[in-house]
């Protein structure tokens, strides 16, 4: 796909490190995405899948952490996926980049060599405060309009469980109002040993993104994190949250 000048914008992410072109309208990469990239930690010898990776810019985030870690996405929207290659190009020997539908990859032959093949998975599954309204993003309108959207939910977490060896790492950034369907669909999909991590926009206020690592097949009890605010009363980012979105600096969910 020809990329029209006029339809994208070029954004700087992690303070200059990394620069993205992202459609004007539509679905864009910001905070979302970094917070996602910044709270995965890779072993030298570990292999990473994005399910619904965009334009690129988590997997952008982390090669810039992890240079030779094998990474892997998933994008069904056709022009995120071009983005995607644009964003990625000259990464294309390191970075793989599948066209596919998320919720139909457990069931192709096609992606038979994929099953049980990554140490870790992340996603930022497209969530709507009434699952009955209609997508209003351009670029996700073939992302399904989530009538149902527990059922669209749990095909993304099989997806997952079909990708991840056995006790890989599963982290997700969500709704903080829908975590207990979150957890609940989980635990359907075999996934436990949650690592709570919420993010508040401001000191005081409610709670509306989370970060939820999980481990396939795993026991664990439940952990709550300190979590992030990401700005001071006077609407400046706190100093963690500069660290982080400025600097590239990781999160301390592993810790």
């Amino acid at each position: 796909m020809n990329l029209n000048k006029e339809n994208y914008t070029i954004d700087e992410f992690l303070g200059g490190l990394f620069k993205l072109k992202q459609p004007k309208k539509g679905f864009r990469a910001g905070t979302d995405s970094i917070l996602l990239a910044a709270s995965i930690h890779l072993k030298k010898e570990h292999s990473l899948i994005e399910l619904g990776c965009g334009v690129g810019a988590v997997l952008l985030s982390l090669n810039h952490r992890f240079p030779n870690n094998t990474l892997s996405g998933i994008e069904f929207d056709n022009v995120s996926y071009s983005y995607a290659l644009e964003n990625l190009r000259k990464l294309r020997e390191t970075i793989e980049i599948l066209n596919a539908d998320i919720t139909e990859i457990s069931k192709k032959s096609t992606y038979k060599s994929f099953q049980q093949r990554f140490d870790q998975a992340v996603m930022n599954p497209p969530f709507f405060q009434n699952s009955h309204k209609k997508q209003q993003s351009v670029s996700r309108e073939n992302a399904r309009s989530f009538s149902n959207q527990s059922h669209e939910l749990a095909l993304w977490f099989k997806a997952a469980n079909f990708l991840l060896r056995d006790q890989g790492l599963l982290t997700i950034v969500y709704s903080t109002a829908s975590l207990s369907s979150v957890i609940t669909i989980a635990e359907t999909a075999h996934f436990g040993g949650f690592k709570l991590f919420p993010i508040w926009s401001k000191p005081g206020n409610n709670s509306k993104r989370i970060i939820i690592q999980m481990q396939k097949n795993s026991k664990k009890p439940t952990v709550l994190k300190p979590g992030l605010i990401l700005y001071n009363a006077d609407n400046t980012h706190t100093p963690e949250a500069i660290s982080i979105l400025n600097n590239g600096n990781q999160l301390n969910i592993n810790d």
